[in-house]
């Protein structure tokens, strides 16, 4: 599947891993300049001083990126109207009936009709979309290796967004730990994300994207793995600090790997598309895992008025993030082997 990279596009792959390692860092300063906020100000000011720099650093970006990027086609296509509004409206119903579940019930009437009328409309996408002269996703892309991939970013980042939401309450609500303790006992995270980043511009060039993928999905598994069953009364350095060192490498492994292999599948055309659809799973599953883990949590222990029960919770929480991590090396490895077995061990040129 993987055709010879020239130099240029061989830089993208560790540009990649440089945009994949960046995140932890954001994460960790994100989380300290709101835990300042929230000890010491007034918590609303860590969003409005997140609001103020995506302001500034929108405006800093027309500045700074090259217009000529967006000016290489001589045909530019028409944008999808339909397929947009189409798509946002079900992506965004079918989100708010899974996070709605965990608060009013599967049996509320409007949760599921929020989510029968959010998947109509994602059928109506679809069908819209083989329609249009120029898609927003063309159906030609979503073949048998973007399925593989688009399974393994949807259920590895998803598992990961309940594993982080899951863990900052086990820390502090368990553990009795405050939010810049918390904030402090994840800046391992930084570093581990460096790391995890040079690793993967190495194995992009030294085994098989496949293989790196996969790799990715069973960190995710074995972080989620010892966080999960770390004892509530064990020291932080037992396994609770395993996990958070653990877990940068599914984040700056996976996203690398997903996007090089779908810009390696797409034809020349669509290849803008590989990012944008590996951030958007991202994005999107993470925050519709969280929803799933709620009901799951919801419906096990309905009723959390003591510690154990609390963390009777919190463990089922963990548990959901562990099924789709599980999911996503399952999914991983048949990839790996499909690929193999097609193709050999199969390195990137570099």
């Amino acid at each position: 599947m993987l055709s010879f990279l020239s130099f240029r596009e061989i830089n993208l792959t560790y540009l990649y891993s440089i945009f994949g390692a960046v995140a932890p860092m954001g994460f960790v300063f994100g989380a300290l300049s709101g835990s300042l906020f929230a000890e010491y100000l007034w918590w609303p000011w860590t969003f409005w001083t997140y609001g103020i720099a995506a302001f500034f650093l929108g405006f800093f970006a027309l500045l700074v990126i090259p217009h000529e990027v967006g000016c290489q086609l001589p045909n530019r296509p028409s944008f999808d109207w339909q397929g947009a509004i189409s798509g946002i409206a079900g992506l965004v119903l079918i989100n708010v009936a899974w996070n709605e579940a965990p608060i009013s019930g599967w049996s509320s009437p409007h949760v599921y009709f929020l989510l029968i009328i959010g998947l109509l409309i994602i059928g109506f996408f679809f069908y819209v979309e083989r329609k249009v002269k120029d898609p927003l996703l063309p159906m030609s892309v979503l073949d048998g290796a973007t399925g593989f991939v688009l399974t393994c970013v949807g259920t590895g980042w998803g598992s990961f967004g309940v594993w982080l939401f899951y863990t900052s309450r086990f820390i502090m609500e368990v553990r009795g730990h405050t939010a810049l303790s918390f904030t402090a006992q994840f800046s391992p995270a930084v570093l581990t994300g460096i790391l995890a980043a040079g690793l993967t511009g190495f194995m992009l060039t030294h085994t098989p994207v496949s293989f790196t993928m996969m790799v990715s999905m069973c960190a995710f598994f074995i972080g989620q793995l010892i966080g999960g069953f770390a004892p509530a009364g064990q020291v932080y350095w037992g396994m609770t600090f395993i996990s958070i060192v653990v877990m940068p490498f599914g984040m700056d492994m996976s996203f690398p790997a997903a996007t090089v292999i779908l810009s390696n599948s797409m034809p020349r055309e669509h290849q803008g598309l590989a990012a944008s659809l590996v951030n958007t799973f991202v994005n999107y599953f993470i925050a519709t895992a969280l929803g799933i883990a709620g009901t799951v949590e919801a419906y096990s222990t309905p009723v959390q008025d003591t510690p154990e029960l609390a963390l009777k919770g919190i463990r089922s929480g963990f548990y959901t993030s562990m099924g789709l991590s599980g999911c996503a090396v399952v999914v991983g490895m048949v990839y790996f082997i499909k690929t193999y077995r097609k193709e050999g061990w199969k390195i990137m040129a570099h």
